[in-house]
């Protein structure tokens, strides 16, 4: 009897301390997923916006995201290895070395921010050339790409202080920040592009502007925070000036490389895969714009268990606490599915309303819904698929991911997407079907690897294989 009361009060005291930790968990990934979300919310307007003008307008912007994401994605490189040495140095207790790795991020992304800058407005016609053969796409998509990539630099030092503060599991600021950017990203969407309130009808123009002047007034509301705001929970540390450690950055790149590694395999593959696509002709790369802008709505539930589990398995491993790493995962990883679960639902009841809001073109929007389908059975596995990625990258060990990706993307997704469009003449269903069975072997490849344990040893090796530069 005894016993049995023992394993009762047991589990009971278990149960109450699972749920303290899920508790946890959703405090650090509500903000990054109200901030995603309002993000993606933006990118949904904007797109709408824009759709009003005509169908092209619409794949012309578009085919900008994935070289511009290209481009943005050597931030986010940089800013894994700045999540996990922040994360480590909490974990570490070691506040004041979290502050030095914020300052050299923000140098250092300010540095590369005006080199992207420059390459990316020179380089802006021949790409999108390369992404379609239809003179109307190609000069709306030279048109607002060349305006937004001078944002580049204001992204970099938002994307580098932001990647800091949630390495903390601060999370609630950044998305103050960006919410501040977001509301007049919209406002200035509407004003520019229709030509409201006296201003001329910009069209694409001013949807970019709307973007650039947006990204800015966040790059400056987040230096505040870490410069200025006295109860910031991290201030930036020059005491040893404003120059490089290259000890910190050769820490950076070689957290960071298998990210940039990752990154590159995915806007590469994503740009083939729109130009796959869009190859299809006008009406079609119209419909697999909206979905894909949709698809990124509902991604940003994924994206924001992933950035907290980072956070959270960098704190651990820092502390040396691998049991609570993986308790974090396995709780990420069940609240992220049973949300996916309720995304899709949503997704596949409200799909038709969806596309309409988009565009007013009916050919579009009878396209377009039916394939909601693919992204409400996509969620599943890209949820579990983010949360064990989070949690590799919290714990240093970033190859994984990309080998996860580049199997994934290259070895699933852009060769089926051939087979089932080119050879086998499936059009849009083919691409969606190509991207679902993408998902689902990235999901098993990095479960396996954090269910083998050996991404417990990946710090060390990672800061063993620094000091040896030294």
């Amino acid at each position: 009897m005894v016993e049995r009361l023992k394993s009762f009060f047991s589990v009971g005291a278990e149960y109450a301390d699972e749920r303290k930790h899920m508790k946890r968990i959703l405090l650090i990934t509500s903000p990054a997923f109200v901030e995603l979300l309002l993000t993606s919310l933006v990118s949904v307007a904007a797109m709408a916006f824009v759709g009003r003008i005509d169908s092209n307008a619409i794949t012309g912007v578009g085919i900008t995201n994935q070289p511009l994401f290209l481009f943005i994605a050597v931030f986010q490189s940089i800013n894994v290895g700045t999540t996990a040495l922040v994360s480590w140095s909490v974990g570490e207790g070691n506040p004041k070395r979290a502050g030095y790795v914020l300052s050299q991020t923000i140098i250092f992304n300010f540095g590369i921010g005006m080199l992207l800058s420059i390459i990316g407005y020179f380089t802006t016609p021949a790409l999108m050339r390369f992404m379609s053969s239809s003179e109307s796409i190609v000069a709306y998509a030279t048109e607002f790409m060349q305006i937004t990539c001078f944002s580049l630099v204001f992204v970099g030092v938002t994307m580098g202080i932001s990647a800091a503060l949630r390495g903390m599991g601060e999370t609630r600021i950044p998305m103050i920040y960006n919410l501040f950017s977001n509301v007049i990203n919209v406002i200035l969407n509407y004003i520019l592009v229709f030509g409201k309130f006296g201003f001329p009808e910009l069209g694409v123009t001013g949807s970019a502007t709307a973007i650039l002047i947006a990204r800015a007034a966040s790059c400056c509301f987040a230096l505040f925070v870490v410069l200025a705001w006295k109860k910031s929970p991290l201030k930036v540390d020059f005491s040893g000036g404003v120059k490089l450690d290259l000890n910190i950055i050769r820490q950076f790149i070689n957290i960071g490389l298998p990210a940039a590694g990752e990154q590159f395999v995915i806007q590469t593959g994503l740009m083939l895969f729109s130009k796959l696509v869009v190859s299809l002709g006008e009406i079609q790369g119209a419909a697999h714009q909206i979905i894909s802008n949709i698809n990124s709505l509902a991604f940003s539930v994924s994206q924001a268990f992933s950035i907290s589990n980072t956070a959270l398995v960098g704190q651990a491993v820092g502390a040396n606490d691998y049991d609570m790493a993986e308790r974090n995962t396995r709780l990420s990883r069940k609240a992220a599915r049973i949300t996916s679960l309720v995304i899709a639902a949503v997704l596949i009841a409200f799909s038709k309303q969806l596309a309409s809001f988009y565009t007013n073109e009916i050919e579009v929007i009878n396209l377009a819904s039916p394939l909601f389908i693919f992204i409400a059975a996509i969620q599943f596995s890209q949820s579990s698929q983010m949360c064990f990625s989070g949690a590799l990258r919290g714990a240093g060990d970033t190859m994984y991911p990309l080998i996860a990706t580049f199997a994934g993307i290259w070895g699933v997704r852009l060769l089926l997407a051939y087979i089932f469009i080119v050879i086998l003449n499936w059009g849009l269903i083919g691409a969606w079907l190509a991207f679902f069975l993408d998902q689902t072997v990235r999901n098993l490849i990095v479960m396996m690897r954090f269910k083998s344990g050996k991404w417990r040893y990946a710090r060390e090796k990672r800061l063993s294989k620094t000091q040896r530069a030294n």
